[in-house]
């Protein structure tokens, strides 16, 4: 259970495919609404987010979908660079927001799924209402080097740390930076308009 602070992570096995999809589930002390605002900066992912040396918005598809490009060192193997495109939406009446990402590009990655959710939840272990996340991943490695197990538990592991990155990033934000964390969700709001 991720009440108290805790992480659920799940790991499913693929057919035939070297690297497992990844599900994992944590709280944050921080309104939903806190947590998605935060997640969108996505210039922000390379300063907190394990392993990500570049991140930029590259295309506006439309207000709330955009292409980003990132640069992730990947140990063995040489760096990998690669677009996702990613598109936020609200849902259960504007209180819980979702990205989703589909890879458009990639110097060796296959594909990659993902997607991330932020909605309201109560940790009855610590008495506070906050943000439930559940923040999934699924990739196709195209290096051959991928079947190794060390590159393959580092991946993994990486999925548990961005996770961890990103709810230390939104309490730290909702903490010292609420400047910061206003300009964020002014932005979100822009992007979700009708």
């Amino acid at each position: 259970m991720f009440d108290g602070g805790g992480q659920v992570f799940v790991r499913r096995d693929v057919a035939g495919l070297p690297w497992p999809a990844v599900d994992v589930y944590q709280y944050i002390d921080a309104r939903p609404e806190q947590a998605a605002a935060v997640f969108v900066d996505y210039g922000l992912h390379r300063t907190y987010i394990p392993g990500v040396r570049e991140s930029r918005v590259s295309a506006i598809v439309d207000r709330s979908t955009v292409e980003v490009d990132y640069v992730v060192s990947v140990p063995i193997v040489s760096d990998e660079r690669y677009t996702v495109r990613n598109h936020l939406c609200s849902y259960h009446g504007g209180a819980s927001y979702g990205v989703d990402w589909t890879l458009v590009r990639a110097s060796s990655t296959k594909a990659t799924i993902g997607h991330v959710r932020f909605e309201q939840h109560v940790d009855t272990r610590l008495g506070k209402r906050g943000t439930a996340m559940a923040y999934s991943n699924f990739v196709t490695p195209g290096s051959r080097l991928a079947h190794f197990g060390v590159v393959k538990t580092r991946a993994t592991q990486q999925m548990r740390e961005t996770a961890w990155a990103i709810v230390r990033r939104v309490e730290a934000e909702q903490a010292t930076d609420r400047a910061l964390l206003e300009k964020q969700i002014a932005a979100l709001r822009a992007a979700l308009e009708p």
